[in-house]
């Protein structure tokens, strides 16, 4: 066993699965959960927003004073049981133009994030560099 994390590739494989993991993990979370932080940069507004299916990334002009911090609520509350979550982003989109507040958005889904890095864990955990070949073999 005490060998098992000799050399960088095991360590970068056992973080990048437990990333996979924890991704997973908020995947799992957002079929009943939003959960989201908001803050300001400068004159604009972010908030970043796990939700179902996926992650998503908001940007808006400040029209007023904003609050920052966290927030979480049940996918009921805020009645995104049948909305995807690029239909939620083109709703945000709407509702921020008739605000006049310039908005930006990005989502992506929690799939294309596991996924890759799944694999990649298991290239690092599992793949055993072949030996090479003494000089003298010849």
């Amino acid at each position: 066993m005490g060998d098992f994390f000799h050399g960088w590739r095991r360590k970068a494989g056992c973080v990048t699965l437990v990333m996979a993991c924890v991704v997973m993990a908020m995947w799992v979370r957002s079929h009943n959960m939003v959960d989201g932080i908001t803050f300001s940069i400068g004159d604009r507004h972010h908030a970043i927003g796990s939700m179902q299916h996926g992650i998503a990334w908001f940007g808006w002009d400040l029209i007023h004073k904003d609050e920052w911090g966290f927030q979480s609520h049940s996918v009921d509350e805020l009645g995104f049981q049948s909305m995807s979550l690029s239909m939620i982003v083109e709703e945000w989109n709407r509702s921020a133009q008739k605000a006049e507040a310039n908005p930006n958005a990005w989502a992506i889904r929690y799939w294309s994030i596991v996924l890759p890095l799944t694999l990649l864990s298991a290239y690092l955990i599992l793949w055993k560099p072949r030996k090479r070949k003494a000089e003298s073999d010849g």
